[in-house]
């Protein structure tokens, strides 16, 4: 028998929580993880560009990318600059959406 919906968004909802992650979601299917730390710490940027895409590696997608703030490209110069890591993910189940919503701390946009 396999994970529910319900239970991977508690399960999702308490790593964060412990990562000291903000999770977002909207109604398209996109799952967001992001931490704030101060401006220019490059070993905190690096944990929570881990953390956001562990995170968000547990959101089955189909069709969906991943993108933000990661240290592939120019936002994450701008996110490590400016004190903050944030991860999106597209494509993410609208079961596994609607089920994150309905927990408190996950806040929805």
């Amino acid at each position: 028998m396999g994970t529910t919906d319900v239970e991977l968004a508690v399960s999702i909802a308490a790593e964060a929580a412990k990562l000291g992650l903000t999770v977002t979601v909207t109604p398209a299917g996109i799952v967001t993880a992001e931490r704030y730390f101060t401006p220019g710490d490059v070993p905190a940027y690096v944990d929570a560009e881990a953390d956001c895409l562990h995170l968000l590696a547990r959101c089955p997608s189909r069709g969906g990318s991943t993108w933000g703030t990661t240290s592939d490209g120019v936002g994450g110069a701008i996110g490590m600059a400016n004190g903050y890591c944030r991860v999106n993910t597209s494509g993410v189940s609208k079961r596994l959406v609607r089920a994150l919503a309905a927990i408190d701390g996950v806040w929805t946009a």
